[in-house]
């Protein structure tokens, strides 16, 4: 949340084991546009990612955390 977004988008998620978690925006072409990496301990997450380098348009936010992937899309509009 929020989307659409302007300059940053909040991410909540859930994790069941500690570890690296790596979240990547890609465009509808497959790019990627950006990757942030993290040290997660188990339970609820919650990451601001700044947007303000991409341009308007659609873009999936992929999160992988210890082998599990969990992917949804974001509109970021200027």
């Amino acid at each position: 949340y929020p989307n659409p977004a302007q300059s940053e988008v909040n991410i909540q998620y859930l994790t069941s084991e500690n570890g690296i978690t790596s979240i990547s925006i890609q465009n509808m072409m497959g790019q990627t546009m950006m990757v942030e990496r993290f040290e997660d301990i188990t339970g609820l997450s919650l990451r601001t990612i700044n947007l303000s380098a991409l341009e308007s348009g659609n873009y999936l936010i992929r999160l992988e955390n210890n082998g599990k992937v969990q992917t949804t899309k974001v509109n970021v509009i200027r």
